[in-house]
């Protein structure tokens, strides 16, 4: 009888050893789970300052659009067209945009600036900030 009984001893040790091993993992992943939802938290919280910040000096801030290597086709007169790619473009009103570093192709030849307003609607095109035109000589068929 007496080695039942420390046979049974011996199992609620085991068990208490297991309780006190699965409480301690418990813990464990508790404080784990804890810290990376802080972590989150910290960082959605300086999401929330820069929105906040946005908020209030909205009147001192300016957004604009930009566009990587847009392109652009111009028809002047009736037959005459020109593409016109760049790198970026950019503009603060409805009515003008910038173009940097500009190439336009047409009949008549070939502009490279490193500037392009266009104003007016698309009415005016300035091409500033040394500007090359290439012109393309014409063949006598035509």
């Amino acid at each position: 009888m007496y080695s039942s009984d420390q046979k049974i001893l011996k199992k609620f040790k085991k068990q208490r050893i297991f309780k006190i091993i699965l409480l301690a993992a418990s813990y464990c992943s508790i404080f784990f789970i804890i810290m990376v939802y802080s972590l989150i938290a910290v960082k959605k919280s300086s999401n929330i300052k820069i929105i906040k910040s946005f908020q209030d000096n909205q009147n001192k801030l300016a957004s604009e659009k930009i566009m990587t290597n847009p392109s652009i086709k111009i028809k002047y007169n009736d037959n005459d067209i020109y593409h016109i790619n760049a790198k970026r473009a950019y503009h603060g009103n409805e009515e003008e945009a910038i173009l940097e570093k500009v190439t336009a192709k047409g009949k008549i030849g070939k502009i490279t600036a490193n500037k392009l307003e266009i104003k007016d609607n698309g009415n005016r095109l300035i091409f500033s900030d040394n500007p090359k035109l290439v012109l393309t000589k014409k063949s006598k068929n035509n």
